[in-house]
């Protein structure tokens, strides 16, 4: 284009060391000897050298302030005052992104003047004056001009970059979008957008370019959606939408940058989720200022001082003590926690205090709460804290009634103890520490177990006691009583009694507690009773043998001589005699009724033995009336020894009853307790009672003494074999006349 002329605006700015103006100005000379070259070191003497009208027509500006407000300012002004001349603009060395700005600027190239060895050979290149190619291919581009305008650029945005055709295919991207998204250029250019964008957000576009066309006044609009990686993830963007129109207003296509969001929306995310949990929590949750003004507060915060969420919360804990709702102990107990948080000492970075708060305005009735700080994040000034309170009026409580239970603990003088699902010993009381010899670091360790500290032969019954514990059939809370030979840390070994119950049931175990005992001064004594016992039983079965035999004797000679106050001495010494040898079989027998595993859970049918126990009485007793009151069944805890127990009762109401026909009834019926189910046998008569001294035997709160006591022991046999099944015995009278004895027994189903 003859009589034309380059115009060079503040080039020096982008040139790098060792390459100068002049250098420039004669490389563009002889490259395009056709045109002159003209040079402006600012933008003013651009704007001025544009205004000459004696100088050649403008065909290319180059300007180097294109990275700054004022120079974009002035490549604008070229674009207005020049139309479709084309503009170069130069990125000094160290610019490595192009501003966005930059779009409205219609830069027809960009050239980073740092990234090329010869730069000024770089600016000849990149000037679009060669060859009118590249005009052809705009106007057959549905973009126009607008394509040249736009191609340096989207190419050098570090932001991705796209342009779209009117029908959604991909016409331009550049570089920065091929390695966000990890595209190959030629297979994104040509295809569709859903190439790399969700149905939702193709749909969102859309409906957004119809505004934009439908508002002539709205240049751009932004948009988060979706980008489809080539690897299949998706990640999050926000893209800045522009419609290009052509000459009739159609839609000629839409270019789009893109920025990522991912980790902004993900943060979003998380601090919404922050949001719900502060304001789910049940905790209270309160943020404030370094003058210790309450700046937020969440509804748990405003409860526990007595406050709905529609009211108003005061604006300080000084209101809040002045309204009556907090101790004042709060202030100074804050503020000596801030102080330790902001010691240069401390080594915490966070602070508790406890104090009293009276929401229902009742100093009878406080709370005790616990707030717990953290400093606000802050440079150097404080800024406040971050504080959690929470009502703690139960756990002091009950950390105060486990106080005293640990007490009571560590003053039983039995071995007190703890085991977890695994066997290990979790706690020992000091009795128990010193009786096995066994430290504290050896139960926080977790290192005894139970068979360490039981006979391996024993260790068996422990389980069966497990079993019987998780049986249905036992009430919760019930505890197993196991005798076994212990084990002291040294090898020393001992006879104890556990009285031993569940804690919990675990996938692999049981953990339980108990009460160890060291029975060996008892075992000792009930071989020493045994022993006299069997010395005893033996000597006086004997010497009673003999007494009566004697008496025989005497009972024939008094009667040889007619004698017969001789005759009933020897008969009453018979009588009482047999009386002692009956109550020495009554001894054995009951003494084998109880001789028994206490772990030993028999059960039988109870109106079958009701029934074995009464026929003999009916057929001995024919002017005594015996009526039945029974059930189909009952099966409940107990062996043989119960029927010597209800015997007892029978007899007794039989022998001491006053009437010449005596009736008795014998019957069971369920009971409902807090502890199970039971049954309750009953023997009822018409009698004139029990005795007061017999009833000694079945009160076992009553105190034994020798004004007060029964002439048999039937009924203490009767009391001695209920109890060993943990039943009940109860006395009450009849009406109109007699007694009932109710034996409680537990219900096997």
């Amino acid at each position: 284009m003859a009589g034309s002329r380059i115009l060079l605006v503040g080039v020096g700015h982008a040139l790098p060391a060792g390459t100068t103006v002049e250098d420039c100005e004669a490389t563009l000379a002889a490259a395009f000897p056709d045109r002159s070259v003209a040079v402006a070191p600012t933008d003013r003497e651009g704007r001025a050298a544009l205004d000459a009208e004696d100088e050649a027509e403008v065909d290319c500006v180059v300007s180097g302030r294109s990275a700054d407000e004022e120079g974009l300012a002035f490549l604008t002004a070229i674009r207005e005052r020049l139309g479709d001349v084309p503009v170069v603009a130069l990125l000094a060395p160290g610019v490595e992104q192009v501003p966005a700005a930059a779009l409205t600027a219609d830069v027809t190239e960009w050239v980073r003047m740092g990234d090329h060895e010869d730069p000024v050979d770089a600016l000849c290149r990149a000037l679009p004056l060669a060859s009118t190619d590249s005009e052809a291919a705009a106007d057959l581009s549905p973009f126009g001009p607008a394509v040249d305008h736009y191609r340096q650029l989207v190419e050098h945005l570090a932001d991705p970059v796209y342009l779209l055709g009117p029908a959604g295919y991909v016409e331009m991207v550049n570089e920065a979008l091929l390695e966000e998204g990890g595209y190959d250029r030629e297979e994104l250019v040509g295809a569709h957008v859903s190439r790399v964008m969700p149905e939702k957000d193709i749909e969102k576009g859309a409906e957004i370019i119809a505004e934009l066309l439908a508002d002539p006044e709205r240049a751009s609009e932004t948009v988060e959606l979706e980008i489809i990686h080539d690897d299949g993830t998706r990640r999050e963007y926000e893209d800045h939408i522009s419609i290009v129109t052509d000459a009739d207003g159609n839609l000629a296509g839409t270019v789009g940058i893109v920025r990522d969001i991912q980790e902004r929306k993900e943060r979003e995310r998380e601090l919404e989720q922050y949001e719900t949990i502060v304001e789910t929590v049940p905790e209270g949750v309160f943020v404030l200022d370094e003058n210790a003004n309450i700046l937020a507060a969440n509804e748990q915060c405003m409860e526990l001082f007595g406050f709905s969420p529609d009211e108003e919360f005061p604006s300080n804990f000084g209101e809040l003590v002045a309204e009556g709702r907090v101790d004042a102990n709060v202030i100074p107990r804050y503020q000596s926690v801030v102080r330790d948080l902001l010691s240069s000492d401390s080594d915490t970075e966070r602070g508790t205090y406890r104090y009293e708060a009276y929401p229902e305005l009742d100093e009878d009735d406080p709370r005790i709460i616990e707030g717990r700080i953290a400093l606000r994040p802050f440079d150097e000034t404080f800024r406040g804290t971050i504080g959690v309170i929470q009502d703690v009026t139960e756990r002091k409580q009950r950390i105060e009634e486990l106080e005293r239970y640990e007490t009571i603990m560590q003053a039983v003088p039995d071995s007190v103890y703890a085991t977890d699902e695994d066997g290990y010993y979790t706690f020992l009381n000091d009795a128990g520490h010193e009786r096995f010899g066994l430290t504290e670091a050896d139960i926080d360790s977790r290192s005894v177990h139970v068979s360490d500290v039981v006979e391996d032969d024993d260790l068996e019954a422990f389980n069966e006691a497990n079993r019987r514990l998780l049986s249905d059939q036992y009430d919760t809370g019930e505890k197993a009583v196991v005798t076994y030979t212990a084990v002291t840390k040294d090898g020393r070994r001992f006879p104890a009694e556990s009285h031993y119950a569940l804690i919990s049931v675990g996938e692999d175990g049981v953990a339980g507690a108990g009460i160890t005992r060291d029975i060996s001064d008892r075992e000792r004594r009930e071989q020493r009773l045994q022993v006299l016992d069997r010395i005893l039983r033996h000597n006086l079965r004997n010497d009673l043998n003999a007494v009566l035999g004697n008496a025989e004797l005497l009972e024939r000679r008094f009667r040889q001589h007619d004698d017969e106050y001789g005759v009933d001495i020897a008969r009453s010494i018979q009588g009482q005699t047999d009386r002692l040898v009956e109550m020495s079989r009554e001894i054995r027998a009951i003494q084998h009724a109880l001789e028994r595993d206490r772990m030993d859970r028999p059960e039988l049918d109870a109106v079958a033995l009701v029934e074995r126990v009464v026929a003999p009485f009916r057929a001995a007793e024919s002017d005594v009336t015996i009526e039945l009151d029974l059930p189909e069944q009952a099966r409940v805890e107990g062996n043989e020894a119960l029927e010597l127990a209800v015997s007892n009762l029978v007899e007794n109401a039989i022998e001491h009853n006053d009437r010449p026909e005596p009736e008795i009834e014998v019957g069971l019926r369920e009971r409902d307790s807090d502890r199970g189910d039971w049954y309750e046998l009953f023997v009822a008569d018409d009698g004139p009672g029990i005795p007061e001294g017999e009833q000694v035997a079945l009160q076992t709160d009553a105190e034994v003494t020798p004004l007060k006591h029964g002439t048999g022991i039937g009924l203490w046999a009767v009391a001695w074999i209920v109890s060993s099944f943990d039943g009940t015995v109860d006395i009450s009278d009849r009406d109109p006349r007699g007694t009932v004895v109710t034996l409680g027994l537990r219900r096997v189903d």
